[in-house]
């Protein structure tokens, strides 16, 4: 398999200290259920390269990010279930390919996390 043709892996986790650990987080990839995650749960899996969106729900608010996946890059989210008046959730993302890869050029801080809003930390 040629590095053009590599698999990338998705991996999603819910292990954020701040999170209050109620409610189930329901994750879906391009459409597609792919997990339910309670806190200190993680889920991984190989994607095929390219354009990919990724939803997020607690029944309550829903996320939705979209990135782009390299071949052989191994992306990672993390989703956080926060008390914010309301309840709210945030995503991180973190790339760990190659050091040369560019990172995505929006990019956000933990600081903006309001009810209903979405972060994005590297």
């Amino acid at each position: 398999m040629t590095e053009a043709t590599a698999p990338a892996r998705l991996t999603i986790d819910r292990t954020d200290a701040r999170d209050v650990r109620t409610r189930q987080v329901v994750l879906a990839l391009d459409g597609d259920t792919i997990a339910t995650l309670l806190f200190g749960e993680r889920t991984s899996r190989e994607i095929a390269p390219g354009p990919h969106r990724l939803r997020a729900h607690n029944t309550l608010v829903w996320k939705t990010v979209e990135f782009d996946a390299r071949p052989g890059e191994h992306v990672k989210f993390a989703t956080v279930n926060r008390a914010w008046r309301t309840v709210a959730q945030a995503m991180t993302k973190e790339r760990s390919a190659k050091p040369s890869a560019p990172c995505p050029p929006a990019l956000y801080t933990a600081k903006t996390i309001m009810a209903g809003t979405m972060a994005w930390t590297r």
